[in-house]
C-alpha cells in the first residue's frame, strides 16, 4: 500500500498492475519536489543525473496520464 501521486501510478492503473485502495484522492497544488544540498549537485554527477532522470519520468507518467484520459473521453 502506498500513498503516492496517482500521476505516477496512472499507466499501471490502467493497466491493471495495481488498483486503489480507496477511491478518495487529494492533489495539492505543487506535487514534486526534489530537496538536496546545492554542493551535491553541483559537484556530484550521479546527483545529478538522478535529478535528470527523475525529471524524465514525471514527463513520461505525465504524458501517460494525458493520453489516458483522451482515450476516457473518445469512448
Amino acid at each position: 500500500m502506498a500513498l503516492i501521486d496517482r500521476t505516477m501510478v496512472e499507466h499501471e492503473l490502467k493497466s491493471g498492475q495495481i488498483r486503489l485502495a480507496h477511491d478518495h484522492f487529494y492533489e495539492p497544488p505543487e506535487t514534486y519536489q526534489f530537496v538536496c544540498q546545492e554542493d551535491l549537485l553541483r559537484t556530484k554527477p550521479v546527483t545529478k543525473a538522478f535529478l535528470n532522470w527523475l525529471i524524465a519520468e514525471i514527463e513520461e507518467r505525465e504524458r501517460r496520464s494525458t493520453e489516458a484520459a483522451r482515450e476516457v473521453e473518445t469512448d
